[in-house]
Protein backbone atom coordinates (compact mmCIF):
# COMPACT_ATOMS: atom_id res chain seq x y z
CA UNK A 1 0.00 0.00 0.00
CA UNK A 2 2.77 2.49 0.93
CA UNK A 3 4.36 2.03 -2.21
CA UNK A 4 1.15 3.12 -4.53
CA UNK A 5 0.57 6.33 -1.70
CA UNK A 6 4.04 7.60 -2.74
CA UNK A 7 3.36 7.15 -6.63
CA UNK A 8 0.22 10.20 -6.09
CA UNK A 9 0.60 14.06 -6.35
CA UNK A 10 -1.30 16.11 -5.01
CA UNK A 11 -2.81 17.77 -8.65
CA UNK A 12 -6.20 19.95 -7.70
CA UNK A 13 -7.12 22.42 -4.73
CA UNK A 14 -10.20 24.57 -4.47
CA UNK A 15 -12.90 25.50 -1.77
CA UNK A 16 -16.63 23.87 -1.89
CA UNK A 17 -18.98 26.14 0.03
CA UNK A 18 -22.81 26.25 0.14
CA UNK A 19 -24.23 28.64 -2.73
CA UNK A 20 -27.15 30.41 -0.73
CA UNK A 21 -24.89 30.69 2.70
CA UNK A 22 -21.52 31.25 1.57
CA UNK A 23 -20.50 29.05 4.25
CA UNK A 24 -18.38 25.34 4.24
CA UNK A 25 -20.85 22.10 3.86
CA UNK A 26 -21.53 21.11 7.46
CA UNK A 27 -21.94 17.28 6.53
CA UNK A 28 -20.14 14.98 4.62
CA UNK A 29 -18.61 15.43 1.11
CA UNK A 30 -16.88 13.50 -1.16
CA UNK A 31 -14.99 13.55 -4.80
CA UNK A 32 -14.61 10.89 -7.40
CA UNK A 33 -13.52 11.14 -11.08
CA UNK A 34 -15.29 9.24 -13.79
CA UNK A 35 -11.51 8.56 -15.43
CA UNK A 36 -9.93 6.96 -12.62
CA UNK A 37 -9.27 6.21 -9.00
CA UNK A 38 -8.34 9.21 -6.92
CA UNK A 39 -7.98 10.54 -3.24
CA UNK A 40 -10.05 13.01 -1.97
CA UNK A 41 -9.10 15.01 1.41
CA UNK A 42 -11.92 18.16 2.59
CA UNK A 43 -10.85 20.49 5.49
CA UNK A 44 -13.58 21.87 7.81
CA UNK A 45 -13.04 25.56 5.92
CA UNK A 46 -14.32 23.84 2.89
CA UNK A 47 -10.39 23.90 1.40
CA UNK A 48 -10.19 20.32 -0.53
CA UNK A 49 -7.39 18.94 -2.38
CA UNK A 50 -7.12 15.87 -5.03
CA UNK A 51 -4.36 13.44 -4.99
CA UNK A 52 -4.28 10.33 -7.12
CA UNK A 53 -1.67 8.06 -9.37
CA UNK A 54 -0.46 10.79 -12.77
CA UNK A 55 0.85 7.56 -14.62
CA UNK A 56 -2.66 5.65 -14.21
CA UNK A 57 -4.98 8.77 -14.44
CA UNK A 58 -2.71 10.56 -17.51
CA UNK A 59 -0.55 8.05 -19.38
CA UNK A 60 0.86 10.76 -21.94
CA UNK A 61 0.54 13.71 -19.62
CA UNK A 62 4.00 15.14 -21.32
CA UNK A 63 2.66 14.98 -24.78
CA UNK A 64 -1.10 15.67 -24.88
CA UNK A 65 -3.78 17.43 -22.45
CA UNK A 66 -6.50 15.72 -20.21
CA UNK A 67 -10.17 16.06 -19.33
CA UNK A 68 -10.71 14.84 -15.77
CA UNK A 69 -14.73 14.48 -15.37
CA UNK A 70 -15.09 15.11 -11.32
CA UNK A 71 -18.89 14.30 -9.59
CA UNK A 72 -18.86 16.29 -6.15
CA UNK A 73 -21.64 14.44 -3.50
CA UNK A 74 -22.66 16.40 -0.52
CA UNK A 75 -24.70 15.40 2.25
CA UNK A 76 -25.99 18.06 4.38
CA UNK A 77 -29.32 19.09 6.39
CA UNK A 78 -28.17 22.76 4.17
CA UNK A 79 -29.87 20.97 1.18
CA UNK A 80 -33.53 21.26 0.19
CA UNK A 81 -33.06 17.64 -0.45
CA UNK A 82 -30.76 16.44 1.69
CA UNK A 83 -27.71 16.20 -0.15
CA UNK A 84 -26.66 17.20 -3.69
CA UNK A 85 -24.47 15.88 -6.86
CA UNK A 86 -22.67 18.32 -9.40
CA UNK A 87 -20.31 17.28 -11.93
CA UNK A 88 -17.29 19.38 -13.12
CA UNK A 89 -14.92 19.17 -15.62
CA UNK A 90 -10.95 20.26 -14.90
CA UNK A 91 -8.46 20.59 -17.99
CA UNK A 92 -4.95 19.17 -17.12
CA UNK A 93 -2.82 21.36 -19.47
CA UNK A 94 -0.29 18.71 -21.15
CA UNK A 95 3.14 19.01 -19.40
CA UNK A 96 2.36 19.44 -16.53
CA UNK A 97 4.57 18.84 -13.03
CA UNK A 98 2.64 18.45 -9.62
CA UNK A 99 4.02 18.04 -6.40
CA UNK A 100 3.69 14.69 -4.97
CA UNK A 101 4.10 15.73 -1.13
CA UNK A 102 1.03 14.68 0.41
CA UNK A 103 1.87 16.23 3.65
CA UNK A 104 1.04 19.88 2.43
CA UNK A 105 -1.59 21.39 0.75
CA UNK A 106 1.25 23.83 -1.78
CA UNK A 107 -0.34 26.57 -3.86
CA UNK A 108 1.52 25.90 -6.75
CA UNK A 109 2.01 24.26 -9.01
CA UNK A 110 -1.97 22.54 -8.26
CA UNK A 111 -4.50 23.25 -10.51
CA UNK A 112 -6.69 25.80 -8.05
CA UNK A 113 -10.22 25.52 -8.96
CA UNK A 114 -11.07 28.26 -6.38
CA UNK A 115 -14.82 28.70 -4.75
CA UNK A 116 -16.96 26.10 -5.89
CA UNK A 117 -20.50 26.58 -5.17
CA UNK A 118 -22.64 23.94 -4.34
CA UNK A 119 -26.52 24.39 -5.29
CA UNK A 120 -29.22 24.23 -3.37
CA UNK A 121 -30.90 21.36 -4.94
CA UNK A 122 -29.21 19.69 -8.18
CA UNK A 123 -28.81 21.42 -10.78
CA UNK A 124 -31.12 20.58 -14.36
CA UNK A 125 -28.01 20.95 -16.65
CA UNK A 126 -25.22 18.90 -14.84
CA UNK A 127 -22.63 20.40 -17.31
CA UNK A 128 -23.39 24.13 -15.89
CA UNK A 129 -20.75 25.85 -14.07
CA UNK A 130 -21.64 25.73 -9.85
CA UNK A 131 -20.07 29.67 -9.53
CA UNK A 132 -22.85 30.57 -12.14
CA UNK A 133 -25.82 28.73 -11.13
CA UNK A 134 -28.01 30.60 -9.38
CA UNK A 135 -30.43 29.43 -7.53
CA UNK A 136 -33.97 31.25 -7.65
CA UNK A 137 -36.48 29.75 -4.12
CA UNK A 138 -38.83 31.02 -2.77
CA UNK A 139 -37.61 32.19 0.86
CA UNK A 140 -38.87 34.17 4.14
CA UNK A 141 -37.04 36.63 5.58
CA UNK A 142 -37.94 38.23 8.61
CA UNK A 143 -36.33 40.29 11.53
CA UNK A 144 -36.35 43.68 13.64
CA UNK A 145 -34.96 46.98 12.93
CA UNK A 146 -34.11 49.28 15.96
CA UNK A 147 -31.75 52.55 16.88
CA UNK A 148 -28.31 51.65 18.43
CA UNK A 149 -27.87 53.95 20.89
CA UNK A 150 -31.59 53.99 21.84
CA UNK A 151 -32.93 50.15 21.14
CA UNK A 152 -36.56 50.78 23.47
CA UNK A 153 -37.91 53.86 21.40
CA UNK A 154 -39.75 53.89 18.00
CA UNK A 155 -38.29 55.57 14.86
CA UNK A 156 -40.66 58.55 13.95
CA UNK A 157 -40.61 56.98 10.44
CA UNK A 158 -40.92 53.40 9.43
CA UNK A 159 -37.36 51.96 8.22
CA UNK A 160 -37.79 50.83 4.56
CA UNK A 161 -35.83 46.85 4.52
CA UNK A 162 -34.71 46.25 0.40
CA UNK A 163 -33.92 43.08 -1.11
CA UNK A 164 -31.53 43.99 -4.00
CA UNK A 165 -30.60 41.53 -6.67
CA UNK A 166 -28.86 42.41 -10.12
CA UNK A 167 -31.37 43.14 -13.22
CA UNK A 168 -34.43 42.03 -10.74
CA UNK A 169 -36.93 45.36 -9.27
CA UNK A 170 -36.15 45.65 -5.23
CA UNK A 171 -38.43 44.02 -3.23
CA UNK A 172 -39.36 46.44 -0.37
CA UNK A 173 -41.28 46.65 2.62
CA UNK A 174 -41.58 48.89 6.04
CA UNK A 175 -41.68 47.63 9.99
CA UNK A 176 -44.51 47.62 12.10
CA UNK A 177 -44.41 50.12 15.29
CA UNK A 178 -42.20 47.41 17.08
CA UNK A 179 -39.92 47.29 14.50
CA UNK A 180 -40.63 44.35 13.10
CA UNK A 181 -40.65 43.52 9.38
CA UNK A 182 -41.22 40.21 7.04
CA UNK A 183 -40.70 39.31 3.22
CA UNK A 184 -42.53 36.39 2.69
CA UNK A 185 -42.09 33.58 0.14
CA UNK A 186 -40.19 35.62 -1.89
CA UNK A 187 -37.50 34.48 -5.01
CA UNK A 188 -34.20 35.63 -4.02
CA UNK A 189 -31.50 34.81 -6.63
CA UNK A 190 -28.34 34.50 -4.85
CA UNK A 191 -26.22 36.57 -4.17
CA UNK A 192 -28.24 39.65 -2.94
CA UNK A 193 -27.82 42.36 -0.88
CA UNK A 194 -30.52 43.63 1.65
CA UNK A 195 -30.47 47.47 2.83
CA UNK A 196 -32.09 49.15 5.78
CA UNK A 197 -32.48 52.64 5.66
CA UNK A 198 -34.23 54.79 7.96
CA UNK A 199 -34.88 59.06 7.67
CA UNK A 200 -32.38 60.61 10.25
CA UNK A 201 -30.06 57.38 10.15
CA UNK A 202 -27.25 55.67 8.65
CA UNK A 203 -28.35 53.43 5.84
CA UNK A 204 -27.39 49.57 6.50
CA UNK A 205 -26.46 47.22 3.17
CA UNK A 206 -24.54 44.14 3.47
CA UNK A 207 -24.73 40.74 1.61
CA UNK A 208 -27.89 38.71 2.29
CA UNK A 209 -26.81 34.92 2.80
CA UNK A 210 -29.87 32.81 2.28
CA UNK A 211 -29.95 29.39 4.24
CA UNK A 212 -32.46 27.71 2.60
CA UNK A 213 -32.56 25.00 4.22
CA UNK A 214 -34.12 26.99 6.80
CA UNK A 215 -38.04 28.07 7.60
CA UNK A 216 -36.79 31.92 8.19
CA UNK A 217 -34.19 33.50 7.49
CA UNK A 218 -33.68 36.25 10.25
CA UNK A 219 -32.05 39.68 9.38
CA UNK A 220 -31.35 42.20 12.23
CA UNK A 221 -30.81 45.98 12.11
CA UNK A 222 -29.40 48.98 14.37
CA UNK A 223 -29.40 52.09 12.96
CA UNK A 224 -26.89 55.04 14.20
CA UNK A 225 -28.23 58.61 13.89
CA UNK A 226 -27.16 60.30 10.54
CA UNK A 227 -24.09 62.44 11.56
Amino acid sequence: MLPELTKQAAFITGRILHQGTRMPIAGKVRITAKEGMISDKVLEDGTFVISGNLSQLFPRLDSQSYSLSLTIEANSIQFRLGSVQYQRSVNIPLGSNFDPDLSTIPPDPLINLGNIYLPVNSAEDPSADPQVYQDNLEVTIRGRVQQAEQPEIPFPTPPTIQVLQAGVPPISTTTDVDGRYQFTNIIVISPAQIRCSASGFQTIERSLLIDFGKVFNQENFRLLPSP
